[in-house]
């Protein structure tokens, strides 16, 4: 067998969506459980409906709570932290909505631009995993760095977005959020034709204000 043989061998086995190994370092690109730092997850709630969990959403203050349009589409009602959620907007064209939770209260989320090639941390809950046959939601992170600005409008991140991670909040180092996450887009590699899916697309901080604006002025 030749030796690019071997190398197109390699890529055919390896699952998709295999990455890194997790280190201590926390920038190496990596999908894993997250750690039990309880208080890092305060504000990043799991969203669900009557069909049960929908995907994740964040707190930006006000009882407000930010997540992907296409998580609660074509949902008559959800909740979040046990409490019912109002649609204050669902903006299918950039893949926003803003939900109020009343009485919701927990740690508000910092809005900031993303800049690029800087380290970057998801953080998001899934259903990835069952146990007795039911699904078990849990919280996972991903790390990289923000790779590209214009990524078909959005941010391209390159640690990585598993399907069901939809409405996550993106980090930088000073643990502001620079993009929520919204999909996996899967791209080819040369020299080898194989699908490399760990480019994540990020809706922009900027995008996620002028949803909250118009949020905010809705009674």
């Amino acid at each position: 067998m030749k030796w690019y043989q071997l190398v197109i061998a390699s890529l055919l086995v390896c699952p998709v969506g295999c990455v890194n190994p997790p280190g201590a370092d926390e920038e190496s690109r990596y999908v894993s459980p997250a750690p039990l730092d309880s208080h890092r997850w305060d504000g990043i709630e799991p969203i669900y409906s009557a069909r049960g969990f929908c995907g994740s959403g964040f707190h930006v203050g006000d009882s407000l709570i930010v997540t992907a349009a296409h998580v609660i589409n074509g949902e008559t009602s959800v909740t979040v932290n046990g409490v019912e959620a109002q649609f204050l907007v669902v903006s299918p064209s950039s893949d926003i909505a803003v939900l109020r939770v009343p009485g919701y209260s927990a740690r508000a989320y910092k809005l900031a631009d993303a800049k690029l090639g800087e380290p970057a941390f998801y953080r998001a809950y899934t259903s990835g995993s069952y146990a007795l046959g039911e699904p078990v939601v849990d919280q996972v992170v991903t790390a990289g760095r923000i790779s590209s600005l214009n990524l078909a409008g959005a941010i391209g991140f390159d640690g990585g977005i598993a399907p069901g991670m939809s409405g996550g909040p993106v980090f930088n180092r000073r643990g502001e959020v620079i993009g929520m996450g919204v999909s996996c887009v899967s791209w080819m590699s040369p020299p080898f034709p194989t699908p490399n899916p760990t480019m994540g697309r990020l809706v922009p901080a900027a995008w996620l204000k002028a949803a909250l604006q118009i949020a905010r002025k809705t009674p």
